[in-house]
């Protein structure tokens, strides 16, 4: 290879490797510093019934529309499980590293501050 090319493909790597260095960095810092960390699966117990995923969510109410009946809690903190869309009403509390299966269909999680 000749000088000039090998100082091209340098240029084009150092290039590459900024851009990926930026990506990191955008992506490590897309995460609210509030933000629970880990994963949230919630499904319903029928085997034809969707998967909501929340991973790393911000404090806040999320309503689930298919509902779900099983609360896989990956969190780094507890939440809570309500019966209604809008987190509101009565709740069980769902510890990290617990999946429970929850007494009815919940339409709602609340993800602590």
């Amino acid at each position: 290879m000749s000088p000039q090319r090998n100082r091209r493909r340098s240029v084009l790597l150092s290039a590459a490797a900024v851009a990926c260095a930026a990506a990191t960095i955008t992506v490590a810092s897309a995460t609210p510093a509030s933000a629970a960390t880990g994963v949230l699966i919630l499904r319903h117990s029928d085997p034809a019934g969707n998967i909501t995923y929340l991973a790393n969510p911000a404090p806040g109410c999320y309503s689930v529309r298919d509902g779900y009946n099983v609360a896989d809690n990956r969190l780094n903190t507890y939440v809570l499980a309500y019966r209604s869309t809008f987190c509101n009403g009565s709740a069980i509390r769902i510890e990290p590293g617990t999946a429970p299966s929850l007494w009815q269909t919940a339409y709602s999680v609340q993800v602590p501050s």
